[in-house]
């Protein structure tokens, strides 16, 4: 998460690119919905911010004012051009990402055995071209669920992977 987001406390975005059909991506849909709200109540810490909680209460009522450990983004759609370049660069960032992309692109994936092959990867007009995401799925060239944090550089797609992914967002909004 950017310095810049955490100090407004505004929580990252992670998308998952959901198939309805899959059981696997109903899920980790359930999973990412479940674990992004659980924190509790954010505390102001200045007497400025605290005073400012102090009239919105009085002049608005009661807010919720839960803090949401990362915002859900439902696309039940293939990634664009510009989140499938990011995808790609995510393989280096971190090896549990490797395995995503593999299952989330089979046909790809497979090719991807060290750093170097994310450079021979196609680019997108070879992998999606103006397929329908169906179309995709039904030609094993893209495999939904893919689930995609932004902020950290990870893509998961399955419990475990998500879970790990999960781990960063704990860390960086804890109370």
């Amino acid at each position: 998460m950017s310095m810049f987001k955490s100090l407004q406390q505004i929580p990252g975005i992670i998308t998952i690119f959901h198939n309805p059909q899959s059981a696997l991506s109903q899920s980790l849909l359930k999973t990412l919905n479940e674990k992004a709200i659980k924190l509790g109540p954010a505390q102001p810490k200045s007497l400025v911010d605290r005073a400012s909680k102090q009239w919105n209460t009085i002049t608005k009522g009661p807010q919720n004012d839960h803090l949401e450990r990362y915002k859900v983004d439902i696309s039940e759609g293939a990634p664009t051009p510009d989140q499938f370049a990011f995808i790609k660069t995510a393989l280096s960032i971190h090896p549990m990402c490797k395995q995503a992309f593999k299952s989330a692109f089979p046909k790809w994936g497979s090719a991807i055995n060290h750093v170097s092959d994310i450079n021979r990867l196609p680019d997108y007009k070879s992998v999606f071209g103006k397929k329908s995401v169906t179309q995709l799925i039904d030609e094993g060239l893209f495999v939904p669920p893919l689930l995609v944090d932004w902020d950290n550089s990870l893509i998961a797609a399955d419990e475990s992977s998500l879970q790990k992914m999960l781990q960063n967002h704990s860390k960086s909004t804890e109370i």
